[in-house]
């Protein structure tokens, strides 16, 4: 599984700038909602406590299984072909394709709401071990609908590389989302969590839309049975990825409700606060993946050193960027949980360390595995999620029933190191795919002073916890600076744009 040394050239070096402008841009995107999301929490943490997390948690996931479950894949597989016949350059048959995917979209988004009325007593029932819920999962069901017509609309912009107007549409879907939000949790408390949830997602897909039917109007005709039959590929293709993210999300779902009946709702908030820590305010270096990496990994997979190339180029990446940042996350854990959330989220340090793994693995997995989707292995695809799901729900119930909530942690890393072990193996017979020397050596390099840096966060003697942790963050943050300085033009560019800038205004 080891290929040789990707030695480094002109090609070599503008693949590096590549990964890293679009992870920058996307990253810090990414960063800004980071921001916003981090007041929303807070507002929460503050006023609704750790149930009000739980109960948004809960609420969040359902109804992501729920679209998982009735979208057919639309939003991950019409990628393909769009990104294909945007390079093709077919004006006439993109603009009927995109006419298919939304009738589809609107079809499942009518589906996903009607499965969501109809099985709310089951889902209060899966979810909270009784039926008492059952009419707040009733008024949820719009947010099914939205997120499959917005899934759609997204598609699009990615596809067709509009990746400002996408970045601008996450951005102010943000912006909004905490502008309903906060005022409800304020007026209501935990009773206006529904109407937020419901609003904040009714305005994210207003704004999605409102950019894409700048570059194709509206046009849709989910009653056509000829229209609706060019898309049948589409779903046949989706049918894998729905089980996948049935999967998915039913283990996510099991996970909480397995919290709520053997600890507390404390327990699943807790939980919940130590997984955004952990994973959504550390997804800078992921979120350019699914925007740039996936169509473009797509584009030249049947290509195995090309499609190597691209995969090391990312994982080194990711890995250079996230290891300072995971660093620096470990040695200043308390301090960023009094930023982010309440003094009484503290009993959480211990998990948060434990599970810091997760994020590190992830930034080498995670690059593998958009291999299957990207040459439409829907199969492969499905039996590594699942897969990787049966051990995360047998390790998440095997270690918290040892260790409670520091369990959780040990789990969520040792799933993923499991799902890069077994990816790495199944992906190297069945497309070829090989790590060089160089991306190992860097995994490597950053994930021994990581190591080093999570065990300094365990001491409670703060002058031994700095006098080492500190200079080990700077050798690691030095070390990725030097890295990608050497490795790419990107600094010069940026430089060069910072001398043209200020000379215009010079000569202004």
């Amino acid at each position: 599984m080891f290929g040789k040394v990707l030695q480094s050239n002109d090609k070599s070096s503008k693949a590096y700038n590549h990964v890293l402008k679009y992870t920058g841009i996307f990253g810090g995107v990414h960063g800004i909602t980071a921001v916003l999301s981090v007041v929303r929490n807070k507002f929460v943490a503050v006023l609704l406590g750790s149930v009000g997390l739980a109960l948004i948690d809960i609420y969040n996931h359902a109804m992501v299984l729920l679209g998982n479950a009735t979208q057919f894949g639309i939003s991950t597989t019409a990628v393909r072909t769009l990104s294909f016949l945007y390079e093709k350059g077919d004006e006439k048959e993109l603009s009927e394709y995109i006419k298919v995917i939304r009738s589809w979209s609107l079809l499942t988004a009518i589906l996903g709401s009607g499965v969501c009325i109809i099985f709310a007593p089951l889902i209060s029932k899966f979810t909270f071990g009784n039926y008492d819920y059952t009419f707040q999962f009733i008024l949820l069901s719009p947010i099914v609908a939205m997120l499959s017509i917005s899934g759609v609309e997204t598609a699009i912009l990615k596809s067709l590389r509009h990746l400002k107007d996408f970045a601008y549409a996450t951005m102010i879907g943000a912006v909004c989302t905490l502008l309903i939000c906060v005022p409800f949790y304020v007026i209501w408390g935990l009773k206006g969590i529904i109407p937020a949830l419901v609003l904040s997602t009714m305005a994210a897909t207003v704004v999605n839309l409102s950019f894409s039917l700048r570059l194709y109007k509206w046009k849709s005709n989910p009653l056509s049975r000829k229209t609706l039959s060019k898309g049948m590929d589409m779903i046949k293709l989706g049918l894998s990825f729905i089980l996948a993210g049935i999967v998915a999300s039913a283990a996510e779902m099991f996970v909480r409700s397995f919290l709520v009946d053997h600890g507390s709702l404390v327990d699943e908030g807790l939980y919940c606060s130590g997984f955004t820590l952990v994973v959504s305010y550390a997804r800078f270096a992921f979120v350019s993946m699914d925007v740039d990496y996936y169509p473009r990994l797509s584009a030249i997979c049947n290509n195995v050193n090309e499609m190597n190339v691209a995969i090391s180029r990312q994982q080194e990446v990711c890995v250079l960027l996230m290891a300072p940042f995971l660093i620096f996350f470990a040695l200043f854990l308390p301090y960023i949980i009094h930023l982010l959330f309440a003094k009484s989220f503290l009993q959480v340090v211990p998990m948060a360390l434990c599970a810091i793994f997760y994020m590190f693995f992830k930034c080498i997995t995670t690059p593998i595995g958009y291999t299957s989707l990207a040459k439409g292995d829907s199969v492969i695809y499905f039996v590594m999620e699942s897969a990787y799901y049966l051990v995360f729900v047998g390790l998440m119930v095997f270690c918290y029933t040892q260790w409670g909530l520091i369990g959780c942690g040990v789990a969520l890393s040792l799933s993923n190191l499991f799902d890069l072990i077994i990816i790495s193996v199944v992906y190297h017979f069945r497309y070829h795919f090989c790590f060089s020397k160089r991306t190992v050596f860097i995994c490597m390099a950053q994930g021994l002073l990581l190591a080093l840096c999570v065990l300094m966060a365990f001491e409670t003697n703060l002058l031994l916890k700095y006098s080492i942790g500190l200079p080990l963050l700077i050798v690691s943050a030095s070390g990725s600076m030097y890295f990608l300085y050497k490795e790419t033009s990107f600094i010069e560019e940026v430089k060069i744009k910072l001398h043209q800038i200020v000379n215009r205004k010079q000569s202004k």
